[in-house]
């Protein structure tokens, strides 16, 4: 499991999951990943785009990063860059973003145990996809937005 922030690689990152970010950004193959973003921060859709077109596993939306997802797009942006999953509570997720994505057949499953968080309930959710359809060592990338939505300078 790797955390990435949209905008700058947190500095706690290894050297070797940072080349291999280097190497995805810059290969234009899809890789077999799968994807969960958090409900934190703003994303830049120009980085949104590269990666939901190099993700091919799941996409999941934990419960509030729906919105950010849904906010950070234009309309058209929005069709094509889907989630295939939102999760979690579900106490953050908007109703029209509910009623987009719904309109979009994402599959929305309410996870409302306070036993655990939307990241661990996303984790949850992608292990037991796993289970089913493809090998359980399938990598997963972890975006969270970042706190301020201007580019950032710093490396």
């Amino acid at each position: 499991i790797t955390f990435f922030k949209t905008t700058a690689i947190m500095s706690s990152v290894e050297p070797t999951a940072l080349r291999n970010f280097a190497r995805f950004f810059t290969h234009p193959v899809p890789w077999d990943f799968d994807l969960v973003l958090l409900n934190a921060g703003a994303y830049h859709p120009p980085t949104l785009r590269r990666i939901f077109r190099r993700c091919l596993g799941h996409r999941v939306c934990a419960d509030g990063a729906a919105n950010r997802l849904h906010d950070a797009l234009s309309p058209a942006a929005r069709a094509e860059l889907l989630p295939t999953h939102i999760t979690g509570d579900c106490d953050s997720l908007r109703p029209d973003v509910e009623s987009f994505y719904a309109s979009h057949s994402v599959s929305i499953l309410r996870a409302p145990s306070q036993d655990s968080n939307d990241l661990q309930k996303s984790l949850a959710l992608l292990a037991s996809l796993r289970a089913s359809s493809r090998s359980p060592s399938t990598p997963t990338l972890i975006l969270c937005g970042d706190a301020d939505p201007a580019p950032s300078t710093s490396p």
